[in-house]
C-alpha cells in the first residue's frame, strides 16, 4: 500500500499580527490522520522588501517555532470509513 502525506499552509499578515495555520494529511490506506495547527503568537514580519522575501521570512519563523503551534482539530479514522469507500 502506499502512504499519502499532504499539508496545506495558510499565512496572512496585517499592519499589527500575522496568522498562520496548517492542516496535514496521514494516509498509510489502513488508518486516516489528520490534524489542523495554528500559530496563535505569531509576530508579524517588518519591512520586507517584496513578496518572496516575506514569505521565506514567514517560513523560517514556522520552521524554527515549530512547537509554538497549537492543535486545533485532530482526527483518526479508519481509511475505509470515508465517502467512497476504501481506495482501490
Amino acid at each position: 500500500m502506499t502512504t499519502y502525506y499532504a499539508a496545506s499552509i495558510s499565512i496572512s499578515q496585517g499592519k499589527w499580527d500575522a496568522q498562520a495555520s496548517c492542516t496535514l494529511l496521514h494516509d498509510d490506506g489502513q488508518r486516516r490522520t489528520m490534524l489542523t495547527l495554528a500559530w496563535p503568537t505569531m509576530p508579524p514580519e517588518s519591512d520586507p522588501e517584496n513578496a518572496g522575501e516575506w514569505l521565506y521570512r514567514v517560513l523560517e519563523d514556522l520552521v524554527t517555532n515549530f512547537d509554538a503551534h497549537q492543535v486545533m482539530n485532530a482526527t483518526h479514522e479508519p481509511t475505509n470509513a470515508r465517502p467512497g469507500g476504501p481506495r482501490a
